[in-house]
């Protein structure tokens, strides 16, 4: 059976297999299973996740878990491999370099990823720096109609329920800062 190592992924370009008591048929058969069935790296099905967007990993994750069920992919090694190979070559460089990602399971170095993006697991993903950037973000471009508002709102509503939660924000706190996302002139006319 054709055992990969945690650190060469299946892909399309392997080509040198190492020697081993199975036959090339069959090692052709299963590396063409897995090949065939996980989306190529550019395709518009592969999962993706962008450094800049840290709250996005869990979901990377998760559209990488059900790809490995709908395809029969149980093995840990694999499992990491893939999901490195999807990322650009910094992040998948640096996930390789985890002590997780040759001595513990899968599940371990997922969260050992998890673990390096702020924001990118539940406990952290909101802070207070977050609400300052959107409220300062608000106020400099302005809200000009419904949708900005409704936009500007949902934002809000979403970190600030996170901090209340987290006990990092008061209900009360919430009240006062949400006015500091508008431009005085529009909060005076909003407050009449």
């Amino acid at each position: 059976m054709l055992t990969p190592s945690p650190t060469t992924p299946l892909l399309p370009t392997l080509v040198a297999l190492s020697p081993s008591p199975t036959t090339p048929t069959t090692i052709l058969s299963t590396m063409a299973t897995v090949l065939k069935t996980m989306p190529a790296r550019d395709h518009a099905t592969t999962p993706k996740f962008i450094l800049s967007q840290p709250r996005e990993l869990p979901h990377y994750f998760n559209k990488l878990n059900n790809l490995f069920q709908d395809v029969s992919i149980t093995d840990e090694g694999i499992k990491k491999a893939q999901a490195c190979w999807y990322v650009d070559i910094d992040e998948s460089k640096l996930w390789q370099v985890l002590p997780e990602y040759t001595s513990k399971t899968y599940e371990d170095w997922k969260k050992a990823v998890l673990a390096l993006y702020p924001g990118a697991t539940e406990d952290r993903k909101w802070s207070m720096a977050d609400l300052d950037q959107l409220l300062r973000s608000t106020l400099h471009m302005g809200i000009m109609n419904s949708e900005e508002y409704a936009e500007y709102y949902r934002k809000f509503f979403t970190i600030t329920q996170f901090l209340i939660r987290k006990l990092q924000l008061s209900e009360s706190e919430q009240s006062r800062l949400f006015q500091q996302g508008f431009q005085p002139s529009l909060w005076t006319k909003i407050e009449r």
